[in-house]
């Protein structure tokens, strides 16, 4: 548990990450590693088989760097701002080429040129320690997959993809830096090949996909039901509360403060002026979020979550699936190539739907800044070709293939994919993402505190029922007093 009050921690000037202790849920921790400070662990070699079978092809989706406290999020009253503005001489800029460049200054600034010659600008969040952490996982691929010695040209053609974002654009730049060795021989061009960010799978845009808007928001996987429910929790208000008491007067976003929580924890400064984020704090913030992450990825082993029906496991999956289809695709045509390394930019929503698509395989834990997700395929002596998935070099289980094989046929993950049409064929995805209709019936969220609708409903019920007895009875009387005088008077006739 925390051992030193927050007060010395402030007055001692203790760096987020120096002060804040373990917590249950949080990503920041050991387990987790988010800030990615840990030693990579030794590559899993293949023992006894290698003679048999070639490595013919990889592909490493690899996570951007870390980032640092500049942000879009308005998290704190003096927080350092993205400059957004389409003004190029005023544009924020994102990253130094390399180290001597930094040192004067020299940065590099993502241009764009529309058709009309027109230049804007742009930036996402600067990098903060990329090159370090891109250094590392640059080392780890070279003594994974190049004999020592060798030059890259004689073992594979490197091929580049990116999200059209500056921190994986950035980041690639980072890894490719320390990857390459002057005896490469590499043309002097190298393409990244990045797609329109409005339409780029890779970056989980989904624009066209109003099934996925539907299963994440008010209907059948309900979000929202659980974003309600958590936020009119407790533990909710009293995080919001004390949110608001020790960072300021700044609306309290969930998902903002937990991005803006965790770039400050990586990185060595201090807050701005005037806040204060406690351990309790921190680990309140990092608790919740976590928990929606488990309910918007699918995470089977979150309990709260199996407690909602209207969560399944299926439905979290299938938003995945509709997301990344066309990435897993990729994915297989990248397998069945040969000579190839693939190096992919991109996010760590990316990574963890790729790896849900891929028949559930996200064990809970959030991809880590500089996280890898590889895919080897090998090629045995008949011709018969092989695969393997690693997560940050820990061999990852495949459903479907041998459990004592230290290899999956290829035709597993073939027949995996064909299987799913979303995940094997576009057209299908396309009419899949257009399909909202047998989701109508769950549109409306249920409230999440005071008298429901149904309750409401019977409580009128029983209401009229008990008034229409009453005014019953009261006519029944008064027809019953009109007979007897009309009898009495002589003047009743029976019908």
């Amino acid at each position: 548990m925390w051992k030193w009050p927050w007060v010395v921690w402030v007055l001692e000037g203790l760096s987020p990450s120096e002060a804040f202790p373990r917590s249950l849920l949080s990503i920041a921790e050991d387990d987790d590693d988010y800030c990615f400070r840990r030693p990579l662990q030794p590559y899993p070699k293949l023992n006894n088989i290698t003679s048999k079978v070639r490595l013919t092809s990889v592909q490493v989706y690899v996570r951007h760097a870390q980032r640092n406290e500049y942000t879009h999020h308005n998290c704190f009253p003096k927080g350092l701002q993205v400059n957004y503005t389409n003004d190029c001489s005023q544009v924020h800029v994102d990253y130094a080429i390399d180290e001597v460049a930094a040192v004067s200054e020299l940065k590099l600034r993502k241009v764009f040129v529309d058709s009309e010659g027109r230049e804007t600008c742009e930036t996402g969040q600067l990098l903060n320690g990329a090159k370090d952490q891109m250094t590392r996982v640059a080392h780890w691929l070279r003594d994974a997959y190049l004999p020592d010695g060798a030059s890259l040209g004689e073992v594979a053609s490197l091929e580049l993809i990116s999200t059209d974002k500056s921190r994986t654009l950035g980041s690639l730049y980072y890894l490719l830096s320390a990857f390459l060795r002057p005896r490469d021989e590499l043309p002097k061009t190298l393409d990244v090949r990045v797609q329109d960010n409005a339409e780029d799978a890779l970056g989980l845009n989904y624009r066209d996909c109003p099934r996925v808007k539907a299963l994440e928001g008010r209907r059948v996987f309900n979000r929202g039901r659980f974003v309600q429910t958590q936020s009119h929790s407790d533990s909710y208000h009293s995080c919001a509360n004390l949110y608001t008491q020790l960072v300021g007067p700044v609306n309290f976003d969930l998902s903002a403060a937990n991005d803006c929580f965790l770039s400050q924890y990586c990185s060595t400064s201090t807050y701005p002026p005037g806040v204060t984020v406690t351990p309790f704090l921190f680990n309140c913030v990092t608790n919740l979020r976590a928990e929606r992450r488990f309910v918007e990825y699918g995470f089977k082993g979150f309990s709260v979550a199996d407690d909602d029906p209207s969560w399944t496991l299926d439905h979290a999956v299938e938003t995945c699936s509709l997301r990344v289809a066309p990435v897993v695709r990729g994915l297989l045509s990248r397998a069945q190539s040969s000579g190839r390394l693939y190096l992919i930019g991109t996010h760590d929503t990316t990574v963890a739907c790729l790896l849900q698509a891929l028949g559930g395989l996200w064990d809970g834990h959030w991809p880590h800044y500089g996280e890898t997700l590889s895919v080897e395929t090998y090629e045995s002596e008949e011709a018969r070709r092989f695969f393997r998935i690693l997560r940050n070099h820990k061999i990852v289980h495949f459903p479907g293939c041998p459990p004592a094989s230290p290899l999956c046929p290829l035709s597993v993950l073939e027949g995996f994919i064909a299987s799913d049409p979303v995940l094997a064929s576009e057209g299908y995805r396309q009419r899949r993402c257009q399909e909202v209709a047998d989701l109508e019936d769950s549109s409306v969220s249920p409230r999440p505190s005071g008298p429901s609708q149904g309750r409401f409903f019977w409580l009128w019920t029983i209401m009229t029922f008990v008034l229409g007895c009453l005014l019953g009875r009261l006519l029944t009387t008064l027809k019953q007093q009109r007979v007897e005088a009309a009898v009495l008077e002589g003047s009743y006739t029976r019908i």
